[in-house]
């Protein structure tokens, strides 16, 4: 079991924007473009080239939207 699958790791999961925007159903481009506008939370810089979103702020970005 990774931490991508174990339970105890489900609100530590960080998503890349093809996994967000397979989580929003929306093109990875318009995740982007929602960051940039503040439609949806910010991510998180964990590299000079990596940015990643928090899987529980987008979770409850959802139920809030919902």
């Amino acid at each position: 079991m990774t931490a991508r699958t174990d339970p105890r790791f489900a609100d530590a999961q960080l998503l890349n924007a093809r996994e967000v925007a397979d989580l929003l159903r929306i093109h990875p481009r318009s995740v982007w473009r929602a960051a940039t506008a503040g439609d949806i939370p910010k991510p998180i810089r964990i590299g000079p080239k990596v940015v990643r979103w928090r899987l529980a702020d987008l979770q409850a970005f959802i139920g809030g939207a919902a």
